[in-house]
């Protein structure tokens, strides 16, 4: 099953053929190194997007309805960041970066391609931290949104390590790195902390404290 933005690809006619590919993600590694130096120093990694490429078969009444259903499709591939589902289990991220022209087999039936760049996640997981959370995801960094109701009133409330001012019993602190916002009561509230950078999850065990407990949501994602 394909899904484009939870479009079923096969309500427009679309059949996936079994050699979609996906590639694995271009991993750049960045060092220093003296000229005479038996060493080196690592100063980190860059992480590319994955390769996506589905070909499908598309069918209609006759070549004016495949014509179309591959628009119909089109647009909503087109529709700037996307998500799909493959039949690996995977959800992917994506970008679309090209789409092909028909190519027709018969007057009711084409091939067409689509190539993405995109990042594999699985289902979004909610989780409970009281200090420790354990993150699934292989990638270096994953987003996540972090929430707290306070337990009592506080003039800083350290929220992972992020002060909040003011804050009053009963209030909702929300740190969405997902949509980079800050919300306080589910309203804009940027100005009653002081943020530097939204907090992420690095995979294994992570330190997410605060004084009462927090309510973590996050994609697991893989390199």
């Amino acid at each position: 099953m394909l899904l484009i933005n939870q479009v079923d690809i096969r309500d427009y006619g679309g059949i996936l053929l079994a050699d979609y590919t996906v590639t694995g993600s271009a991993i750049a590694p960045s060092y220093s190194k003296s000229k005479e130096g038996s060493t080196f120093l690592s100063l980190g990694q860059q992480i590319d997007l994955k390769t996506i490429t589905l070909s499908f078969d598309l069918k209609g009444k006759d070549r004016h309805d495949v014509l179309y259903k591959k628009s119909i499709l089109d647009s909503h591939a087109s529709n700037g960041k996307i998500e799909l589902f493959l039949p690996d289990g995977f959800y992917y991220s994506s970008i679309l970066k090209t789409a092909s022209t028909l190519t027709w087999i018969m007057p009711e039936k084409a091939t067409v391609s689509y190539t993405f760049s995109g990042i594999q996640h699985d289902s979004e997981k909610q989780g409970i931290s009281t200090g420790k959370f354990y993150c699934d995801s292989t990638f270096p960094h994953t987003d996540c949104r972090l929430e707290v109701t306070v337990g009592k009133d506080s003039e800083t409330y350290d929220f992972c390590g992020i002060p909040f001012y003011n804050a009053q019993k009963g209030e909702v602190f929300t740190i969405d790195g997902i949509n980079k916002r800050i919300l306080v009561n589910g309203a804009p509230g940027a100005l009653r902390c002081g943020i530097i950078e939204f907090p992420y999850l690095a995979p294994g065990w992570n330190t997410l404290t605060a004084p009462d407990p927090i309510k973590v949501r996050y994609s697991p994602t893989y390199i």
